[in-house]
Parts: C-alpha cells; sequence; structure tokens
C-alpha cells in the first residue's frame, strides 16, 4: 500500500421500500445491509504493523458473478 495509490472497497448494500407495519404500529426505513466486498486473511509473517498470525483484511481483486453470489448465499 502506498500513499500515492489508496485502496478503494467496494461495499454490497441491501435496501427497500420503506413501509408501515399496520400490526407493530411503526414505520420501517427500508435499510437491510451494507457489507464490504473483502476477504480476510492471517498474516504469515510479522510486521512492524501486525504480529504472525493475526487476521487482516484485503480487498477481493476482480468482483465478478462468483463473487456476488458467495456473498448473497
Amino acid at each position: 500500500m502506498s500513499k500515492r495509490f489508496l485502496p478503494k472497497t467496494m461495499f454490497l448494500a441491501a435496501v427497500a421500500r420503506p413501509r408501515y407495519d399496520l400490526h407493530r404500529k411503526c414505520c420501517w426505513n427500508g435499510k437491510l445491509g451494507l457489507w464490504p466486498l473483502s476477504q480476510e486473511y492471517i498474516a504469515q509473517r510479522s510486521s512492524c504493523n501486525c504480529p504472525k498470525g493475526t487476521v487482516c483484511t484485503r480487498n477481493i481483486e476482480v468482483v465478478n458473478r462468483a463473487v456476488y453470489k458467495d456473498f448473497l448465499i
């Protein structure tokens, strides 16, 4: 990672139309969730940023049909 090229994380958002529930007498805002398209990995070597064995995250390089299917199912 460098200062010149900052990584961009893609997010998967699920929303729906806001609805009013007659039984509960309340309004639902329509927001379901927001998930980052990233993967977790275990650090193999120690560095000044994280010791060996810690769980780190990195962006998924290519987001295609298979990646979306894994996140949705």
